[in-house]
């Protein structure tokens, strides 16, 4: 009877959105876990953050946006690794460019004049 307890009190925590405390449970109390979990999730709002943990992650921002705007740097003391990633993204724009104006210029030149039939040939 002990065990069906201890499964009866894990699936009502999960069933009020709880964690359930830890034990070794068989194929079937897990299959059972596992259910009592799949219904949590099909209550509608399910998917929502709780109102709770919206209230934490906006104090975090704004703790991390005011640290933040302490820690600035100069405006002209970017450092050599902003030099790299600006530079690094300034060749893959020039690398893509050029791919694309070979693209055109193939397609151009291998479309038929404007008015044009393209006719196949009827010969062998």
């Amino acid at each position: 009877m002990r065990r069906q307890s201890r499964l009866s009190r894990a699936v009502d925590a999960i069933l009020r959105d709880r964690r359930p405390k830890r034990f070794p449970a068989s194929t079937d109390e897990a299959a059972q876990l596992r259910i009592a979990a799949m219904l949590r999730a099909a209550h509608p709002g399910a998917d929502l953050p709780s109102a709770e943990f919206v209230d934490r992650l906006a104090q975090q921002l704004r703790r991390q946006v005011n640290e933040a705007e302490h820690r600035t740097r100069p405006p002209l003391q970017a450092g050599r690794r902003a030099f790299l990633q600006g530079a690094g993204v300034a060749a893959a724009a020039v690398a893509a460019g050029v791919g694309v104006d070979r693209a055109v210029v193939a397609l151009r030149s291998s479309s038929p004049a404007p008015g044009a039939m393209n006719i196949p040939d009827a010969g062998g």
